[in-house]
């Protein structure tokens, strides 16, 4: 199976932490976090990786090339313009070939999260899409599981109504989205070419009704480098 990294942004969100370097490239512990990332997909069997360019891209693709001094395969897709974490995607289905599925994971995460129960869940249910969840106590996005670990809805800036149904006095928090996915090849048909457009707004959340979703819950470490402070934690989280 083929990995896809999603680290085309800009990094807006860490200020000055972004104006010289990409955010692919911040050091945490002195690598860079897409190495971080690459060396997690290694260890879990992932060693076709495709990572799309943006901002920035030259210091990218200088410090990884090929692939081949971490042991891995690296293909690069640079984009004209951000696209999104869906509308990006599409720009790899050549490369992807006719591959039944292929893992997504966005380049500001950080997890030591075995993968192969995410396979094994995604494989069992044939699934549409697997994402791996996890439980936040505050998110203007959260994730409504059904039997069976399938995913029935995905609600934005829930109101008070709908934060009850979820449960609002739940003291483990929310079910919202990881940003770690695998996806069948039958998705590439519900992303639109060269628009922009987002994962779980525009395909998991029009198609979880007719389509099967699965969530998985995070049992390992993860941090999402969105944020100074968060990016500050990284470093205490991830040797």
């Amino acid at each position: 199976m083929k990995a896809i990294v999603l680290a085309a942004g800009k990094g807006t969100r860490l200020g000055n932490l972004t104006h010289e370097i990409p955010k692919p490239m911040l050091p945490v512990n002195g690598r860079p976090v897409l190495e971080h990332i690459i060396s997690w997909l290694k260890i879990n069997g992932f060693l076709d990786i495709g990572v799309n360019l943006y901002t920035m891209p030259k210091q990218i693709s200088d410090y990884f090339g090929d692939g081949s001094k971490m042991g891995v395969n690296i293909h690069y897709v640079y984009e004209t313009r951000l696209s999104g974490t869906a509308g990006a995607i599409p720009k790899f289905k050549d490369w992807l070939h006719n591959d039944d599925n292929f893992l997504v994971v966005y380049g500001d995460i950080l997890t030591d999260q075995p993968l192969s129960f995410l396979i094994d869940a995604h494989n069992q249910h044939n699934a549409f899409a697997t994402l791996l969840m996890h439980r936040r106590k505050a998110s203007n996005s959260f994730i409504e599981l059904g039997s069976n670990g399938r995913i029935v809805n995905f609600i934005e800036r829930p109101d008070d109504i709908e934060m009850k149904k979820l449960g609002s006095d739940n003291p483990q928090g929310f079910l919202v989205n990881s940003a770690v996915q695998i996806l069948s090849h039958e998705s590439l048909d519900y992303i639109i070419s060269n628009d922009c457009s987002d994962l779980p707004r525009d395909v998991y959340a029009p198609n979880c009704k007719t389509k099967n979703i699965y969530g998985v819950e995070l049992t390992g470490k993860r941090v999402a480098i969105d944020s100074p402070e968060r990016y500050k934690s990284a470093g205490d989280i991830f040797p």
